[in-house]
């Protein structure tokens, strides 16, 4: 994380002072980390997702069903949360 804060900050270094860097320091690195949390929370809803309706299709145990079906369902889920 450090790391990713100081590429960024590069990025401002005209910007940069000895008056605002701490608050430019504090800005990058609240906001990687709810970059991070919005994308993992977004994972795990989506991995829930499949594995209710994968779940809800073992019946059909053909690939090629299995796989049409989930296609459609993760499109339309994926739709709906953009």
């Amino acid at each position: 994380m450090a790391q990713d804060v100081y590429v960024r900050l590069m990025d401002y270094d005209r910007m940069l002072c000895a008056e605002t860097i701490k608050y430019f320091i504090f800005t990058i690195a609240r906001n990687l980390v709810t970059d991070y949390l919005r994308r993992y929370y977004k994972r795990q809803e989506v991995t829930s997702y499949l594995y209710e309706h994968t779940v809800a299709y073992t019946n059909e145990r053909t690939v090629e069903n299995h796989l049409r079906i989930g296609r459609h369902e993760v499109r339309e889920f994926i739709k709906q949360c953009i």
